[in-house]
């Protein structure tokens, strides 16, 4: 097993942790995108967390001189679930596009998850997506990956 597979199973077994972590993505070589926040050990064996997720196509507009992707205003909250079970595996749950579901299959590479999956939207081609979960940290301790309330 790799590094992330280890963490993962460390959340399974102890519920007083949690870790933070980071997914890119880049859809069809056209839209990037990135989401931050925080997992923990769920009811299923398995890791859930929620994610604010941020988009190259939304670009911060601040006219006459400032044109610039991931605008920060412009965010979604999604839920991503990570299971060991049956071989590693990622869902992510699009909260603003009507809770669309997708799931992908991920290899452990040591420090990060792997995958590949359908685009999400009309974006043509496949999906690349990393995942990175960092190391434990003890509830109770702030969580700074985690979203801001009141977030998409």
């Amino acid at each position: 097993m790799g590094q992330v597979t280890d963490r993962v199973n460390f959340l399974v077994s102890n519920f007083t942790f949690f870790s933070g972590v980071t997914v890119v993505s880049l859809q069809g070589g056209e839209v990037a995108r990135y989401a931050t926040g925080s997992v923990a050990a769920d009811q299923r064996g398995g890791v859930t967390g929620r994610l604010r997720e941020y988009f190259s196509d939304r670009l911060f507009d601040k006219r006459p001189f400032v044109f610039q992707p991931f605008d920060v205003d412009r965010t979604d909250t999604s839920t991503l679930t990570i299971s060991l079970a049956g071989g590693p595996r990622a869902t992510m749950v699009l909260h603003s596009w009507g809770d669309t579901t997708f799931g992908f299959p991920v290899q452990d590479q040591g420090e990060v998850f792997f995958g590949s999956g359908d685009p999400v939207g009309p974006v043509p081609g496949r999906a690349g997506f990393l995942i990175a979960v960092g190391p434990p940290t003890h509830v109770g301790v702030t969580d700074p990956g985690a979203p801001e309330a009141g977030g998409s």
